[in-house]
Formats: C-alpha cells, structure tokens, sequence
C-alpha cells in the first residue's frame, strides 16, 4: 500500500518505491493507494479542506487506516484467501503516513518504510528558505536588483563541491560507489574548498563557503535556538531531477519538501 505524496495526488497502483523498473505490480503484490479523500489543483498544496474537521482527520491518518482494511478484504474476496504478508510505503507526506501508521495502526502491515517523512512541514520549509537566502546574499542581481535564483554558484561550482564532497566521504560505508551512506560520519566541509587566494574555477570565495555552511547550520532564532536541524552533505545537494531540486541545485528558489 501507498500513501498520498504532499499534493494529495494518487501514485499509480504499481507500487514502483519497491525496486526500480520491477515495481511491486509486477513482482505479484497486489497494490492499494489513496490520496487520503484530498486533491489539489495547480500542483500547489492547497489547505483549504483542513477547515472540515474530519477531511483533516482522513488526511492526518484515518483514510491510510480505511483503505488497508478494505483493500485486504477486496483481495480476500478475489483471491479467495487472506492475505499473506502486507507493507506500506510512503514517502515525504507518505513517510509522514508511514510513522503515523506504526503508531496508530501497528498490527496492519508487517513492514513499513517510511521515506522522508514530511514532519513539521512549516519549520522544515523555513530551513530550505534558509539555504535560499544565505546563497541569495552572494548571487548575481537581476535589473530590478532582486537576486537571480541559483546564480549564487555555478554550475562549475557544484561539480566541484560533488568531486569533493566525494573524494571525502564516499568510500566512508566500504564501497566508492558515487554514493554516499554514512552522512553522519562524513566529514566534508565547505571551507575544503575555499579558494587560497583570488577566486577561480574549481574553489570557492569565501562569501560562497560561508553561504553553504551558514545555510546548511539550519535556521535559529534570535536567540540563537536552533529552530530546525541543520543538512547532511549528500550527493543530492545538487540534483535536479525527481521533481524537487537539491538545495544547491540551479533550479533551487524557495522550496518545499
């Protein structure tokens, strides 16, 4: 079973989170999903229903509920037979269904996987607002003097912060792979690739270190209290693909997760 990404959209019944190109469909799973009785148009997050008590309710945990309970009994009734072994997946508003489901309904699935649960969505949009801003203090201006999105690095830049980001912390889980599964113990920082001297292609200024670094410390408020935890340093900072870019993306503006 599937649950609803952050625009209340229904992903298609293949459940393609499992495995790449053999989605759960065609690995002989049978496939429920729900946008939790919630659509928005204009692929913005429209809040609107929130106002009906119990359109919040279906949205919050109750419909994810439901519909495990009716698609096992609409297996049973076809296939003649309980089912054997059941999972939910979910990713970003869908992780956030995943934890809620562990609490609140523990004994429907025997597994759970849970992807970037969208927790605390307000305080986790003021962080990606954070990066933009701090990378807007050291981007090019446009003609009416308002920064011009993802000008703050070049696209030479990124490449560089990606060579050494992995040079640093991708062989750290035993395996140079390009990919980087120890963020924890990785122990790359911005400052690696400060420029010695004037600046040029392959470092960065120090305005630029200092932009990264401050916008990957997380928000704090006045007092200093930090508000949000700060970013891992991955191998995705700079992606552009899957619909929401990396926080050092070209693309990146304001964002939401």
């Amino acid at each position: 079973m599937g649950g609803g990404g952050l625009n209340g959209s229904v992903a298609e019944p293949t459940g393609n989170q499992v495995a790449g190109d053999q989605p759960a469909l065609v690995r002989g799973f049978a496939v429920a999903s729900t946008d939790t009785g919630h659509q928005s148009s204009g692929g913005g997050f429209d809040s609107s229903f929130m106002q009906d008590q119990q359109a919040a309710l279906d949205f919050e945990y109750i419909a994810n509920g439901r519909v495990a309970v009716l698609a096992k009994q609409i297996i049973e009734g076809y296939y003649g037979k309980p089912v054997a072994h059941s999972y939910f997946i979910g990713c970003s508003t869908g992780g956030r269904e995943a934890m809620l489901m562990s609490q609140r309904y523990p004994l429907y699935f025997d597994g759970i996987v849970a992807g970037a649960p969208a927790m605390r969505t307000g305080h986790s949009n003021l962080a990606t607002r954070t990066v933009t801003v701090n990378l807007n203090k050291v981007a090019s201006k446009g003609q009416d003097g308002r920064p011009i999105p993802g000008s703050g690095l070049s696209d030479g830049d990124r490449k560089a912060i990606i060579d050494k980001l992995l040079d640093v912390c991708d062989a750290r889980d035993g395996s140079k792979d390009g990919m980087i599964f120890d963020p924890v113990g990785c122990t790359f920082k911005p400052a690696d690739l400060q420029c010695p001297g004037a600046r040029m292609d392959g470092c960065l200024s120090k305005e630029q270190v200092d932009a990264i670094q401050t916008g990957f410390s997380g928000p704090k408020d006045s007092r200093g209290n930090q508000v949000y935890p700060g970013f891992f340093f991955d191998t995705g900072i700079t992606a552009t693909g899957g619909g929401i870019p990396g926080l050092l993306a070209s693309g990146n503006s304001v964002m939401s997760p």
